[in-house]
């Protein structure tokens, strides 16, 4: 059944070993692994190695893995019952806003700053996940994760907020570098010297008008908002004033 066998040779505590037998056993190859034949068993030697080196019995379905992935590197250094890293899950700190594998900073940022990850197979956003992971629910169809304070590359979950597409993007509007205002869909025209006033609905862009102060046209837009909340049930957000 066995043809043939190979001489063994690997570190063990430092020490190169060369052996033929193990255990008064003959050393062969088998689907890639060194074992020998004993009882009319297969016995894996990374198995019996680390039982013998460690003083423990392992269980039927505990498993031996190889750090480096090669199963005939029988270095005791490279034997563990730990999965190796590829095989590592993600680890999700909502608090921190971290994703980790191995203790590392896993995944890549898009060109808008957000941080994407792989999960079960798929890429996805880290907020939407961090978000999902610690609320333990899907977010409803419809609905947005934002930013609080406008930073995408924070997933602290105190800096995340469940909102409506039309809410993000009056927030976007708030966050773009040439709102100095500090109003949602309020801009100051330089050349002009008013602020104008205006708000995106079902993808059109609503002009409210030109004012000489930020205020007037923040309270042009609040009128708006709720004009759109009350009469097409939307879920626009009004600025403080």
């Amino acid at each position: 059944m066995y043809k043939g066998w190979r001489l063994v040779a690997f570190e063990l505590k430092g020490v190169k070993v060369k052996m033929e037998t193990y255990d008064g056993h003959k050393v062969r190859l088998y689907n890639g692994k060194w074992c020998i034949c004993r009882d009319g068993k297969i016995c894996y030697l990374s198995r019996l190695i680390y039982e013998k080196e460690h003083g423990v019995t392992l269980l039927v379905k505990q498993r031996i893995y190889y750090k480096d992935g090669d199963p005939k590197n029988l270095s005791l250094d490279n034997l563990t019952l730990k999965r190796p890293s590829k095989f590592q899950p993600i680890e999700i700190d909502p608090l921190n806003g971290a994703i980790t594998k191995n203790g590392k900073n896993t995944g890549c940022y898009d060109h808008k700053g957000y941080h994407l990850v792989f999960f079960q197979g798929k890429q996805v956003f880290a907020h939407r996940l961090i978000f999902e992971i610690y609320h333990k629910t899907k977010i409803p169809e419809g609905m947005v994760i934002n930013h609080i304070n406008f930073d995408t590359s924070d997933n602290r979950i105190e800096n995340l907020e469940l909102v409506t597409q039309q809410q993000n993007m009056q927030y976007q509007q708030l966050s773009r570098k040439n709102n100095t205002t500090g109003f949602k869909g309020i801009c100051f025209l330089k050349q002009a010297q008013k602020y104008t006033a205006g708000i995106c609905h079902n993808g059109k862009n609503i002009h409210l008008g030109r004012f000489e102060n930020a205020r007037d046209a923040a309270l042009a837009y609040n009128q708006k908002c709720t004009t759109l909340n009350e009469n097409e049930n939307c879920h626009y957000t009004l600025n403080p004033l």
